[in-house]
């Protein structure tokens, strides 16, 4: 929509959407689709799925990626918590002694502060370290 001023020099061109020529609903095809059933690739037939089927020919699942992922799994870090030395006279259900001697927080995880902590790899992951309960360590932010 175009508004003209008092001034005809003037013109204030505003628009709710702006105008899209792809975008219109008599012009819509459906894209091709594809899902996974039992392992197979189903590719229902439209126009074009045979280029979409050519590239997922090739494709292979495997049930585990990654047996051994760069993060600790959460039964590992609860266990690398127990194992962590207990402060005397404080909770043993909160607090511990990182590997080093600095007191640490149960809840203060990931975070940067005097308190908080992380679960750390003794042999370095990208030293050949696994993410495992004899390679973890609690360790001060």
């Amino acid at each position: 929509m175009i508004i003209d001023g008092k001034d005809s020099k003037t013109k204030i061109q505003s628009k709710s959407r702006p105008y899209s020529p792809h975008r219109s609903r008599s012009s819509k095809v459906a894209p091709p689709s594809a899902s996974l059933v039992d392992g197979e690739l189903a590719v229902t037939e439209r126009e074009g799925s045979s280029a979409i089927t050519s590239l997922f020919e090739d494709l292979q699942i495997s049930p585990d990626s990654s047996p051994n992922p760069r993060s600790f799994p959460y039964s590992v870090k609860q266990q690398c918590w127990e194992k962590a030395e207990k402060v005397k006279g404080r909770d043993p259900a909160r607090w511990r002694r990182d590997a080093v001697g600095n007191i640490v927080f149960r809840k203060l995880v990931g975070c940067s502060g005097c308190l908080c902590h992380d679960y750390d790899h003794i042999i370095p992951y990208s030293k050949g370290g696994k993410s495992m309960l004899e390679n973890c360590q609690v360790l001060q932010v």
